[in-house]
This record gives C-alpha cells, structure tokens and sequence, in this order.
C-alpha cells in the first residue's frame, strides 16, 4: 500500500499510512521490522527513527518475514551504531564528573551516601567507595545499581534502559525497609533517573545510524 501510493502520488494516502506503520506503539514493539520497511520504502527519516528505537532492543532478534528485506550492509550498518552508543555510554563509567558537574556539591544528593537532609542514615546499609564521587563513600546498592544499568546499556544503548533499571532498584530497596533509604527510593531515584537518562541521550545523539 505505501509503494502505491508513492507510486501514485497519493500524498494523504501515503503520509496516513506512514503514521500508522511508524507509530510510537509501532517503534516501540517492532522497531527492527519498521526500520526493514522503511529501508526498503527508502524512507530516510523513518529510517533513523527506527534505528534509534532499536537501541532499546537487543541486536539479536527473533526471525520475522520483513528481515528478509533488510540488506547485510544495512544490518551490518545497524550493528555498527549500536556498538557505537554501547561504546560511548561505557565511557561515561569511566567518569562520574557528570554527576558531580550536575549537583555541584554531595548535600544536594546526601541519599546517595546514606543520609538525608536531617539525620544520618541510622541502619546498616553498606557503604563502598569504588565508584569515585565527592571523595565520599556512598551506598552499595546505588553502586549496584550504576554497575547493573550500565552492564545493561552495552545491550540495550538507550534512556529507557536506565528507567526500567531504576524501577527494578526501587522494588530491590524497598525490599531492604531501611527508615532511612526506603521511604523516599522513588523520589530521588526517579529525579536521579532523569539526568542519568538526559546524559545517555546526549552522548548517543552524535551518532546517526
């Protein structure tokens, strides 16, 4: 149908049908078969939306008809941009000045060391200092949680990644029931989410599919 109505020059025809082929639920569920039609309808747009959705799946996917319409350098081309956003994320591992840089001072987030703004964290929650932030030592399962999100962003290159990560953490700390941690995991977490995810969204912005 979207070949006809190019083929026709049925403008309402073909912009109707390319909203429904690539809407957000579309890119969301099958983002590799409308990056196959999109190629194939040699849709340029279309084709880095759905690249860029891909990132949230991993490049290993379940057989579908439409693969057969992507070509091996296309696939290979795909393959290649998710490597490079697994890579450049990586690399924010390496470097946690984002965070320092974003909250200038370790009062701003005292959760992430076991405090809050008017006591100290009176349970038993491990502290580590691997993770090298305001020369403090901070909370092991926000370590853990750093470490699992970015283990999951070599597979997944993407801000969603960091949002279904999150949501894992919040259930993980609720389970511990610390008075000082569990009441307010949401909170912080999701605002913590959000610059976490901003930044994963700049650094594979420079790279087109």
């Amino acid at each position: 149908m979207l070949e006809a109505a190019k083929k026709y020059s049925l403008d309402g025809a073909e912009k109707a049908i390319r909203n429904s082929l690539f809407s957000t639920v579309n890119l969301e569920t099958d983002p590799l078969r409308c990056f196959a039609i999109a190629r194939q309808a040699r849709m340029q747009d279309e084709t880095v939306l759905s690249a860029r959705y891909s990132l949230r799946t991993s490049l290993v996917p379940d057989w579908f008809k439409e693969i057969e319409m992507i070509a091996s350098a296309d696939i290979l081309a795909l393959w290649a941009y998710h490597q490079k956003c697994g890579r450049a994320l990586q690399r924010l591992q390496l470097d946690f000045s984002w965070i320092e840089d974003h909250y200038k001072n370790p009062t701003a987030v005292p959760w992430i060391f076991g405090k809050t703004r008017r006591f100290h964290c009176r349970c038993r929650c491990p502290r580590s200092d691997i993770i090298k932030l305001f020369d403090r030592k901070h909370l092991v399962w926000w370590e853990e949680f750093m470490e699992a999100t970015f283990q999951a962003l070599r597979e997944e290159p993407c801000a969603q990644t960091v949002y279904d990560s999150v949501e894992e953490t919040i259930e993980k700390v609720r389970r511990l029931d610390c008075r000082s941690c569990t009441p307010n995991v949401a909170t912080v977490m999701h605002q913590f989410a959000d610059l976490f995810a901003k930044k994963v969204e700049e650094e594979i912005s420079e790279f087109v599919s």
